[in-house]
């Protein structure tokens, strides 16, 4: 292993354990901006999904999903274990982990994030037409904190500018630029194309059942989030 990369893996592993969500994510931007090619980006993007799924214990799912037969055995001795809702929750949850690291993967191979790109979409919607930081954060559903960490790294690569904001001189609104544009207008199509892949095994009648079902799961959260 070259030193280069040994290098950047010891500053990762570094930047991962300061507490401070702020300062660590300052970091990382500076970090990010360091390097010279998307290569050294998608290591680091790999090494820190690395270290996400060796920190998730708690969702480490079995390689085996037990049979159902086995869980109806197990019910005996756990009388509130329903084993067709273990069953679907495991798989479900087995399913969405592979699909992050997958997405993990395709934005890494464009060298860029998650939340990056969710960030472009939501300004790409209406490329002409600017958006407040906090507004950015309400449609993305993260705190201010995070926006404008994510502000910082696109806009030091020329891909978003903060402009003065219509309603306000002193505060000011995010564009996409010329740049990030071309930018989503080279990655968009690959993206659809994976996202139509992922579901090709799916026909339309059953995608719609999906999504219904989805968000019938989705109202059940509340088993998992109340004390």
């Amino acid at each position: 292993m070259e030193l280069r990369k040994l290098t950047v893996y010891a500053t990762i592993d570094g930047l991962l354990l300061i507490d401070n969500h702020s300062k660590r994510q300052a970091l990382f931007g500076q970090l990010f901006r360091s390097f010279s090619s998307k290569t050294h980006l998608t290591r680091v993007i790999r090494r820190l999904m690395i270290w996400w799924l060796n920190n998730m214990k708690e969702f480490l799912i079995p390689k085996d999903i037990p049979k159902h037969e086995a869980l109806k055995a197990h019910a005996a001795r756990y009388p509130d274990l329903d084993p067709s809702a273990v069953e679907a929750c495991i798989a479900l949850i087995r399913v969405a982990g592979e699909m992050i690291a997958g997405f993990s993967e395709h934005f890494a191979r464009h060298g860029t994030s998650q939340g990056r790109f969710i960030i472009m979409v939501l300004l790409n919607r209406d490329p002409d037409r600017s958006l407040s930081p906090s507004e950015l954060a309400d449609m993305s559903s993260v705190s201010r904190a995070t926006v404008t960490g994510l502000l910082d790294g696109l806009e030091s690569e020329g891909l978003v500018k903060r402009v003065p904001a219509a309603s306000d001189r002193r505060s000011h609104s995010i564009l996409l630029t010329a740049k990030g544009k071309r930018f989503m207008n080279k990655m968009l199509p690959d993206h659809f194309k994976r996202m139509a892949g992922l579901m090709s095994e799916l026909d339309e009648n059953e995608r719609k059942r999906l999504i219904e079902l989805l968000f019938k799961v989705r109202a059940g959260l509340d088993a998992l989030r109340l004390p």
